[in-house]
């Protein structure tokens, strides 16, 4: 029995901002993403939604999600 294919998914985000004033910060989110490298798709504002979409589509075990802004920059220190 061969093991079932490993997918990558990264997903990136972009600042949305309100139409109107309300309380707490003053920007929401909108998250896209790919899988291995293939088109982008837009996803929506819930990120814990679309993490759990990930795992469910494609296994818990076979998806490594990697989230853009929280990898460390590279290149030398100035």
């Amino acid at each position: 029995m061969a093991a079932p294919e490993k997918h990558t998914v990264v997903i990136t985000r972009s600042q949305l901002y309100p139409e109107v004033a309300r309380p707490g910060p003053a920007w929401r989110w909108t998250y896209d993403y790919t899988v291995d490298g293939g088109p982008v798709c837009q996803y929506g504002t819930g990120l814990a939604s679309l993490r759990r979409m990930l795992r469910e589509k494609f296994g818990a075990r076979n998806v490594d999600i990697v989230e853009t802004w929280k990898q460390q920059p590279t290149g030398p220190a100035v």
